[in-house]
């Protein structure tokens, strides 16, 4: 119990004060931005060594996850969608080939779903487009070009959540 919650502590999820105990940690809009900066770069970095690693078994996983998304988009299910959204991420990174990026990638996702992933039609629609480039630097392969569409993505995700969700009047 003790190394879980030290685990979790240094993942940011729980906060510990001395005498008092364990608490779920408050993210805060400073802790968002940290977050956003580092999925960006590490994400970026997974695309490109996707692009390096890829093969026909990984592009035909990441376009059923894409056309999953898409079905699941159009039907109105919004929430599916997305659900596919991230395991195209998470296959991605997988697909990097890099046990350690693969976990700090978790953690960074992880942290910045717990406020920032509401599913509706705005996002999901940029987000069937960006992925379906991603899928095309891929198969090129052009593991630049797979950075940078994986950072521009992540941007994109940044901007439209902080617009949303703090940036209200």
């Amino acid at each position: 119990m003790r190394e879980a919650l030290q685990r979790l502590t240094s993942d940011g999820f729980v906060s510990f004060i001395k005498d008092k105990g364990a608490f779920v940690a408050q993210i805060g809009l400073e802790d968002l931005l940290q977050n956003y900066e580092v999925r960006e770069a590490l994400e970026g970095m997974a695309a490109r060594l996707c692009a390096k690693r890829v093969t026909p078994a990984i592009l035909n996983e990441l376009k059923n996850l894409l056309e999953n998304s898409t079905a699941y988009y159009h039907k109105g299910d919004f929430a599916k969608a997305m659900s596919y959204d991230m395991q195209f991420h998470r296959f991605m990174i997988a697909a990097a080939k890099n046990p350690k990026l693969e976990r700090m990638m978790d953690v960074t996702m992880d942290l910045i779903s717990c406020v920032a992933y509401n599913a509706d039609s705005e996002i999901i629609s940029r987000s069937l487009e960006d992925h379906q480039k991603i899928i095309k630097a891929l198969e090129a392969p052009d593991a630049d070009l797979a950075e940078s569409l994986a950072r521009e993505h992540v941007k994109h995700s940044k901007k439209y959540h902080f617009d949303k969700y703090y940036m209200t009047d």
